[in-house]
């Protein structure tokens, strides 16, 4: 019984994982270009999953947040295998910062949402 319930937990445990640091949409918002500076928002977000530069000598700070779940139906014995899949959301924050001032020169925020199917019936 307790190695079933282990089982159950393990399979549980791993339908969903994350990656990145979250995105809070409404501090996003807020960022006012020629204002906020870098310090600002690595206060707010943390660290940055990349930082990069552009042609011009701007530091490119880059945010992503990925989600993913597993559909209920992937843990159906036997049946999982044919009709399993996934559901991710993915949120991505990428700010350019001014080269001479160091504050948020321009900002772009996207946010997508993909389903996986993984199942047997639906490989082609």
């Amino acid at each position: 019984m307790k190695v079933l319930i282990c089982l159950a937990l393990s399979f549980f445990l791993t339908a969903c994982a994350s990656v990145g640091n979250k995105i809070d949409r409404t501090y996003v918002d807020r960022i006012e270009k020629g204002v906020t500076t870098e310090a600002e928002i690595r206060g707010q977000l943390g660290n940055p999953m990349s930082v990069g530069v552009n042609a011009n000598g701007e530091k490119i700070m880059t945010y992503m947040h990925v989600a993913s779940k597993a559909r209920p139906e992937s843990f159906i014995p036997i049946a999982g295998l044919f009709v399993g899949g996934a559901d991710s959301e993915t949120t991505m924050f990428i700010i350019t910062l001014d080269s001479d001032t160091g504050v948020v020169k321009d900002w772009n925020y996207s946010q997508s949402n993909t389903g996986v199917n993984t199942g047997l019936l639906n490989a082609n």
